[in-house]
């Protein structure tokens, strides 16, 4: 009897008599069937992932993480996320400019005047990537070519992403007139992204808004050259001797009124759109910053100008001596300088010098300060 053929089909090939393989080479044929199989099924493959992929079987929410700006009217936007396809559309909107009001406002998508854009996509009409979409800020939106402050929304659907600003206030730090701090009549300054939109004549604004409860203190940023001379013990803020310090769309300066002292949450609005377009600060990164602190500038020392000067000059008493002292930190209770003569003073109870009170004698081997029993009197010394 003559031996029949041995024939091994596979599942996934499209032509089983291609695939055969004769009897007694069961091995090495085995390997060719599947290579045969796959090189055939690699296009139904292929169709199948394009066809998903222009047509998802589901409607995934899709999500917006980070867009670029600043951007004008006719430019490139990218948008990064996730959940972008073919059939991804963005609902587009400028918001009017007018009284930017108090933050708290909600943004929303885009209402009944919004306009609907394409993505750019492929030759081939797919979208250009599931995390990475771009589309192009039209010259004129609702009859204007004005550029300005814009909320989009991402539809795959009826998904909808949550509402984000372009060209919108992006606050990376603050910086005050004492660092981290800002006193009470000093400054702050504030960097990051859209803090300005072009040069519109639009002002920036601040809200500061008291973790304690209170009314917001709303503040306008300084306009042109910024120089602004600090309280007491606060840094000066002003550009250098090449270039003056100025608004941009990158940073924006204020300075602050009277305010009470205490922490403070800032929120910026870049003058552009209405109450909704105000961002809090929150810190850059990880860092969350819920408040910012304004505290009272330093007082100015009574004796910088020697204006509020009490001489002492000891003698052998020393009862005498501890009663000038008690008498001349008395009647420098408000600041001011204790100058001490020269020789050997020698004293009983400690010297409890209040604020802004300077002990100053002729030199330190000319003038010097002694307790009787310094060991055994508690409260022998200079207390500051």
């Amino acid at each position: 009897m003559s031996e029949q053929p041995n024939t091994i089909h596979s599942a996934c090939a499209l032509d089983t008599t291609a695939c055969a393989v004769p009897a007694g080479t069961l091995s090495s044929g085995l390997m060719r069937a599947l290579s045969c199989c796959l090189r055939r099924a690699a296009p139904v493959v292929a169709m199948v992932l394009s066809a998903t992929w222009l047509a998802p079987a589901h409607a995934e929410k899709p999500y917006s993480f980070w867009h670029s700006q600043p951007v004008k009217p006719g430019e490139t936007v990218l948008v990064q996320g996730h959940g972008f396809n073919a059939g991804t559309t963005v609902q587009l909107q400028r918001l009017a400019d007018g009284d930017a009001g108090a933050p708290g406002t909600a943004l929303i998508c885009p209402g009944e005047d919004s306009v609907t854009l394409l993505p750019h996509r492929t030759d081939g009409g797919a979208a250009l990537s599931p995390t990475n979409l771009y589309f192009t800020l039209p010259k004129n939106i609702n009859g204007s070519s004005d550029n300005g402050v814009f909320v989009y929304c991402l539809k795959n659907g009826t998904e909808v992403s949550a509402p984000k600003l372009i060209n919108g206030p992006d606050v990376w730090f603050v910086q005050g007139d004492l660092g981290s701090r800002a006193t009470t009549g000093g400054w702050i300054a504030v960097y990051g992204n859209g803090l300005s939109v072009d040069a519109t004549g639009q002002v920036s604004k601040l809200t500061l808004v008291p973790e304690l409860g209170g009314a917001p203190i709303l503040v306008d940023a300084l306009l042109g050259d910024v120089n602004v001379t600090a309280p007491i013990g606060g840094a000066q803020l002003k550009g250098n001797s090449h270039t003056a310090l100025q608004g941009s769309t990158y940073a924006q300066y204020f300075q602050l009124p009277a305010v009470t002292p205490g922490k403070y949450a800032i929120h910026l609005h870049n003058g552009h759109g209405n109450s909704s377009a105000w961002r809090k600060y929150e810190g850059f990164g990880n860092d969350k910053i819920e408040f910012v602190e304004v505290v009272n500038a330093s007082k100015v020392w009574t004796h910088a100008a020697e204006s509020n000067k009490h001489i002492v000059n000891c003698t052998a008493n020393v009862a005498d001596n501890d009663t000038k002292f008690s008498n001349a930190i008395t009647a420098l209770s408000g600041g001011g300088v204790i100058e001490v003569g020269t020789g050997t003073c020698e004293l009983s109870k400690a010297l409890k010098l209040g604020n802004h009170i300077v002990l100053r004698g002729m030199g330190m081997d000319q003038t010097i300060l002694s307790w009787t029993n310094p060991l055994t009197t508690p409260d022998a010394s200079v207390v500051f």
